[in-house]
């Protein structure tokens, strides 16, 4: 784990506790600080407060759905839509290609693997494994 990575603030949001629990605690084991919300709501609202570096979307929770959060910050420019992946239950090539229109990095479908979603978020965060040698 590099030092600059313990310093890349993850909003993930999510409304499945269990999900929750565990990608915090696989992002945490990699030394990012991970902030959680369990609606679109609340989201919007932990985004605006803490201007994480990257935000892993569901779309499917109550209170404001992934959807709604999207078209506000599309609408605002509340966030850089390229520092999203959407995490999904459902494999939907129209949410995909709606969400790519939208600027998201990636849509990721559940149940998910967490080696796969871990080298992305490090992608997207511009980190690199020094064990696998990239730069």
């Amino acid at each position: 784990m590099s030092q600059a990575q313990g310093t890349k603030k993850i909003l993930l949001c999510d409304d499945d506790e269990t999900f929750v629990d565990i990608l915090e605690t696989l992002l945490r084991g990699e030394g990012f600080t991970v902030i959680t919300a369990s609606s679109g709501f609340a989201g919007l609202e932990k985004l605006m407060e803490e201007n994480p570096d990257l935000l892993l979307l569901d779309l499917d929770m109550p209170s404001g759905t992934g959807f709604e959060l999207m078209e506000t910050i599309s609408r605002n420019k509340a966030f850089d839509p390229s520092r999203i992946i959407v995490l999904s239950g459902y494999e939907n090539q129209a949410d995909q290609e709606r969400l790519r229109a939208m600027g998201v990095s990636d849509y990721v479908v559940k149940p998910l693997n967490c080696k796969v979603l871990l080298a992305q978020v490090r992608d997207l965060l511009g980190e690199r494994l020094k064990e696998n040698g990239a730069h």
